[in-house]
């Protein structure tokens, strides 16, 4: 049997045993099952997951499950990630409810990093009223040093999209990478946050 044959199977029974899952089984199990498929959905991409990672009553039972069951907060963010992955690298759909979701958890402790990474993915973040202020507070989130860089890579893409920044938001986001820039500890970095603070300065 095939290495890929074999992943595929186990997809299978994983997504079967987590979409029939009701209260009466072991939340040990589900918790098992759930970090397996989490560990899938980051795995290298493949076609041939897409039938599993694309489905929408799969990431709906996710939630359900999330929202019914008295899950641990590790279990939790395994389900961010799958959903988040989902999402990111096999195109399902940035429903409401998924959105929501995310937007639940972004201010919890431990859960809101692993947030960070995928609901600027979904089209609603861009709605709301409160996004600058939420890209910002993204600094704030522990890990620190890897949550910097994934504000850089946020930045990036807003200055690649050329969207408008507020001016007030625009000083703000200058004087955040000064102090990145400042103690970035190896060239690689530096050069990548002199680069944003050129492009930033350039806007006022």
């Amino acid at each position: 049997m095939t290495r890929l044959k074999k992943n595929i199977d186990i997809l299978n029974i994983l997504t079967y045993k987590i979409k029939s899952w009701d209260r009466e089984n072991d939340l040990i199990e589900l918790s098992e099952l759930i970090s397996d498929l989490e560990k899938f959905s980051r795995k290298e991409r493949s076609l041939y997951y897409k039938e599993f990672f694309s489905d929408v009553a799969l990431a709906e039972k996710l939630i359900y499950l999330y929202k019914n069951e008295n899950l641990t907060k590790e279990t939790t963010i395994n389900i961010v990630s799958c959903i988040g992955n989902m999402t990111k690298a096999y195109n399902l759909p940035p429903l409401d409810n998924f959105f929501n979701f995310f937007n639940e958890l972004k201010n919890v402790k431990k859960i809101d990093y692993y947030v960070s990474l995928f609901i600027t993915k979904f089209p609603q973040f861009y709605m709301e009223d409160k996004k600058w202020d939420y890209i910002l507070s993204i600094l704030n989130i522990s890990p620190k040093a890897k949550s910097e860089r994934n504000f850089y890579i946020e930045i990036k893409k807003i200055l690649n999209r050329n969207e408008c920044i507020p001016n007030n938001y625009l000083d703000k986001f200058i004087a955040s990478f000064e102090k990145m820039y400042n103690k970035a500890k190896n060239d690689f970095y530096k050069n990548d946050y002199k680069e944003i603070l050129l492009k930033l300065s350039k806007l006022k």
